[in-house]
């Protein structure tokens, strides 16, 4: 992504590669949340759902993070199409909050890390 600094508007280039990298990381962590909830979903049905003393499954904080991520990219995304189409102006420090914004869902979804393959294997191993 472009920089802007304090006195400039944000050019069509960096806004577009805002929002594509915005759109990007916006469906990496959807991607990651369904990976994540089949792997609760196997790990529920193997237990037979959650064990004693567990408060949530394996993913459970994980996708709250990512659903809150994917909340405030979706207005990220809805802040840039809508500059896009109207061909209207913004402060760059607006423009910089956006930016900040997508690197906050950057830094979440690294931190997610990556779901076990959420194969039901055990199945095949009773026979």
């Amino acid at each position: 992504m472009g920089t802007v600094n304090a006195s400039q508007e944000p050019g069509r280039e960096e806004i577009e590669s805002a929002l594509a990298e915005a759109s990007r990381i916006k469906q990496d962590t959807l991607s990651f949340m369904q990976a994540a909830e089949k792997a609760d979903n196997v790990f529920i049905r193997r237990n037979e759902g959650k064990p004693e003393g567990y408060t949530e499954t394996p993913y459970g904080a994980a996708l709250v993070g990512a659903r809150e991520s994917v909340d405030r990219l979706m207005i990220v995304i809805s802040s840039l199409t809508r500059l896009q189409r109207s061909h209207a102006t913004m402060f760059a420090a607006d423009f910089r909050e956006l930016l900040r914004e997508i690197e906050r869902a950057r830094v979440t979804l690294a931190g997610l890390g990556t779901p076990p393959d959420s194969e039901d294997d055990d199945d095949e191993e009773e026979d």
